[in-house]
């Protein structure tokens, strides 16, 4: 249980630092949907290099290798494709808003589908939850009808990518292994989008190239690898939750490396989403 703890909440340092290296990447020039392609293939070139240094074989039944790449054009590639969509129907605070519901969602799919318990301690997750996210990010500006459905698509589509390593017949492979074709399907719509939208780059010199492969596209591999070990460990929910930690770094980091406002709000909020991770870990470890 432990195990997985630590390495969702790893994960989550992982996935915060990399939007701060997306960032920076995109005020170099580079389109963000050229940054996810080059993050996936460094993803993929990653998993396939810790397979082979792991004894694992690339080759799998085309029906499993079929479903991991569905699970990554859904789970990573529809991730990103709605999140950018939303950014650009609403302001970055209410997309992060809307997004980071997802846990309530995975939570909720978990009890109606897969026999999970809803406890008080769940409830009262969701709850600081929901507050957290209010306090830290907010609804601001105005709110239409698609930004926010793009905002909870992207939420949803994360979620299922959640749930899928937490359930199904894919799980008995490597770790590295799922994360290869995860990481193809999700560079196949990324990739087809970018080259529709005719926005492909190469880095602009050699610390944009070390940010882009380093911090964002190594720190991705390590994030997802990291969350997929922890979800098979502790289940959907619970690293779902624990998740949450990413938007405290990915704000924290804001704040020190680019000057991002601070104020008590957002500390409150801080303090919300950790007693939200901590109720829901103690209902984990209660089960």
């Amino acid at each position: 249980m432990w195990k997985g703890i630590l390495c969702v909440t790893i994960a989550s340092v992982m996935f915060g630092l990399t939007p701060l290296g997306n960032k920076y990447v995109v005020m170099s020039g580079m389109a963000a949907e050229c940054i996810v392609v080059w993050q996936l293939t460094v993803m993929i070139f990653l998993a396939a290099v810790l397979a082979k240094a792991s004894g694992q074989k690339l080759k799998i039944p085309v029906k499993d290798a079929a479903v991991l790449i569905l699970v990554g054009i859904i789970g990573i590639g529809g991730t990103d494709y709605f999140l950018n969509m939303a950014y650009t129907e609403l302001q970055v605070s209410s997309v992060l808003m809307i997004h980071f519901l997802y846990p309530t969602f995975v939570l909720l799919v978990s009890v109606l589908l897969f026999h999970g318990r809803f406890t008080k301690l769940s409830g009262t997750a969701v709850l600081f939850c929901i507050a957290g996210l209010f306090l830290v990010t907010g609804l601001s500006g105005n709110i239409t009808p698609a930004g926010a459905f793009y905002a909870a698509a992207s939420g949803i589509v994360y979620g299922i990518y959640v749930l899928a390593n937490d359930h199904g017949n894919t799980n008995r492979f490597h770790l590295a292994v799922k994360l290869f074709y995860t990481s193809i399907g999700g560079a196949l719509i990324c990739g087809t989008l970018m080259l529709l939208g005719g926005s492909f780059s190469l880095p602009a010199d050699g610390r944009t190239s070390l940010v882009l492969f380093a911090v964002v596209g190594a720190g991705s591999f390590l994030g997802f690898y990291l969350l997929t070990a922890g979800v098979k460990n502790v289940g959907a929910t619970t690293a779902a939750f624990l998740n949450m930690l990413e938007l405290i770094v990915a704000v924290a980091g804001g704040i020190l490396m680019y000057g991002d406002a601070f104020s008590a709000k957002t500390g409150a909020g801080f303090l919300c989403i950790l007693l939200s991770v901590l109720l829901i870990t103690l209902d984990g470890v209660k089960k």
